[in-house]
């Protein structure tokens, strides 16, 4: 195979690893990508040979990575980068077994959460200006924006539960969807869905079916979907959805479909405990406690 080498086959045995751990697709997709951005530039010159991957030479692949990954952080860059680099790393060290512990520095700062979190008036902005579609799609497309950004408003889902939900994740009660079950960064939660975001997904789901005429898709595959290609949104789709959106709405460019997840958090730290917040978001109890403080500036 044209351009195949020893490091393709390093990064293939890891996707491996991270199918057998069930993890989301776009997860698989951006951690095989990082990824290859740290692991030793002459190994994707080396032809394949199986043979020599062996638990000694995965475990000889960090520490280099380790180096490259620092470097980078301190030569700058975003803080979601560099928090990135982190989190592929200590998931790389854990498939090849590495002993040791994975450090690397955060140099740049977090993002202040008033400047990308949605206020509540920018959000009831957002769904009165999602831009209408063709409307021989029955307005599909337009229904299916409306119910993500309410699905994220009211959960605080982020864009990698997005992209990993399925039919199955929901719970329902006849026609109308009661509740939805979110991956979390640690633990999986269960979150009620009520009023506004329960209809929304209803019209959703009743327009895509009269849209596309593939009523097996939405059952069997990914929830949030394309009536043009017929497969799952991307993060990257979803986040250009939402800057046209955005635009309509007239609303500060700093803002992204993050920032309306941020504003379900900042809910989550006026009126939650840091136990109850950690389990809402699927986040460990310090994590909670770092975002309460950052929300309430304290």
């Amino acid at each position: 195979m044209a351009g195949y080498s020893q490091g393709t086959e390093v990064i293939r045995l890891y996707r491996e690893d991270l199918e057998r751990r069930r993890k989301a697709e776009h997860t698989k997709t951006v951690y095989r990508q990082r990824i290859k951005g740290l692991l030793p530039a002459e190994l994707f010159e080396q032809p394949p040979d199986p043979t020599k991957i062996t638990p000694d030479f995965l475990v000889s692949l960090v520490p280099p990575a380790i180096e490259k990954a620092r470097a980078l952080n301190e030569s700058g860059g975003s803080y979601a980068a560099q928090q990135g680099r982190f989190a592929v790393l200590k998931d790389f060290a854990k498939f090849a077994g590495y002993p040791g512990e994975v450090r690397i520095p955060i140099t740049a700062k977090m993002p202040h959460p008033d400047k990308v979190s949605m206020t509540p008036d920018e959000f009831a902005r957002l769904l009165e200006t999602v831009p209408e579609d063709d409307v021989s799609r029955s307005g599909y497309a337009y229904h299916r924006n409306r119910a993500i950004y309410q699905l994220v408003w009211a959960t605080g889902a982020d864009e990698s539960e997005l992209v990993a939900l399925t039919h199955s994740n929901f719970q329902r009660e006849g026609t109308i969807y009661t509740g939805v079950h979110l991956k979390g960064k640690l633990q999986r939660r269960v979150l009620r869905l009520e009023g506004a975001v329960a209809e929304a997904l209803r019209v959703y789901e009743v327009s895509y079916r009269n849209a596309t005429d593939n009523t097996p898709a939405i059952e069997m595959s990914t929830f949030f979907r394309s009536g043009r290609t017929n497969q799952g949104l991307t993060s990257r789709q979803m986040r250009r959805i939402f800057e046209g959106s955005r635009k309509a709405a007239g609303l500060r460019e700093e803002l992204s479909l993050k920032s309306v997840r941020k504003g379900f958090i900042k809910r989550c730290a006026e009126t939650m405990d840091p136990e109850e917040m950690a389990k809402t978001l699927g986040v460990r109890r310090e994590n909670a406690v770092l975002w309460k403080n950052a929300m309430l500036k304290v």
